[in-house]
């Protein structure tokens, strides 16, 4: 494996770890939805996982919730 590859495969363990698919798409639908222009909505939703925001954001992303 590359550096690049070893790098990408464990920031997708880390974040996987760390916001589990299931558990965001379940708080995502409790809340209706989560825009990402409602710095108060992703705010409390980072709290919850104990994330930045900026990560959780990234991960609303990837997942397509945004």
């Amino acid at each position: 494996m590359t550096e690049p590859s070893i790098e990408a495969e464990a920031n997708a363990f880390a974040m996987e770890l760390l916001l589990p698919e299931k558990f965001v798409r379940a708080e995502v639908v409790k809340l209706g939805g989560v825009d990402l222009f409602d710095s108060k909505a992703v705010l409390t939703l980072a709290r919850k996982f104990g994330v930045d925001p900026a990560v959780l954001a990234f991960r609303l992303g990837q997942l397509s919730l945004q």
